[in-house]
């Protein structure tokens, strides 16, 4: 019995490990999992836009504010517009 007690114990590490791999980071995740509907507009230094993918099948509007915090935006909002056009030059003239 410890013959065959060693191997299906390995097997079931083994696809522990495989499993908590694809588990693992963002991946299959949304980054936003609640939106607020305003933030002040000085407080707000970068902002990223995250397109639809196979594994967040929204679109997603991060904005980074001074004091380091990321907070998501309902990527269709007219407040959302708002500040995705006033940090538009800042981010062309970056690239």
């Amino acid at each position: 019995m410890a013959d065959f007690l060693k191997p299906a114990l390995l097997l079931l590490v083994s696809s522990l490990v495989l499993v908590e791999g694809q588990l693992g980071g963002r991946q299959g995740k949304c980054l936003c999992q609640a939106e607020v509907r305003r933030i002040h507009p000085n407080l707000i230094t970068q902002v990223d836009m995250h397109p639809s993918s196979l594994f967040c099948s929204r679109k997603e509007f991060i904005v980074t504010l001074k004091n380091g915090t990321r907070r998501c935006l309902n990527s269709e909002s007219k407040f959302a517009k708002f500040i995705q056009a006033k940090f538009k030059p800042q981010e062309e003239k970056r690239e």
